[in-house]
């Protein structure tokens, strides 16, 4: 008896984790496009698609990277850095972080 109660909590554990992982990814997606439109692929992006969005599900917003108060150095992190003076993305990252 004991072995098939287990065997149902782990399918649903699965299932748990696969949408959360979709959750995750479309979030991670989207809001890194409209952070750093202009940015190369490269694997640096990938931590900004699960590591952000996994941390923000549990209330660490990192609002230094989303206000733009980076204090770097490197001439090639400023040149795709957005310019937040536009109210556009700071509007769809708000409904986006709302209801995902």
């Amino acid at each position: 008896m004991m072995h098939v109660l287990r065997s149902f909590q782990l399918t649903d554990l699965v299932f748990f984790i696969a949408i959360l992982l979709v959750v995750l990814l479309a979030y991670g997606v989207a809001s890194q496009a409209l952070r750093f439109p202009n940015s190369e692929p490269e694997w640096d992006l990938l931590k900004g698609v699960i590591y952000l969005p996994y941390w923000q599900m549990y209330g660490e917003l990192f609002l230094e990277d989303v206000e733009g108060l980076w204090n770097c150095q490197a001439s090639d992190r400023t040149e795709n850095f957005p310019s937040w003076n536009h109210g556009k993305q700071k509007i769809f990252l708000c409904f986006q972080f709302r209801f995902v």
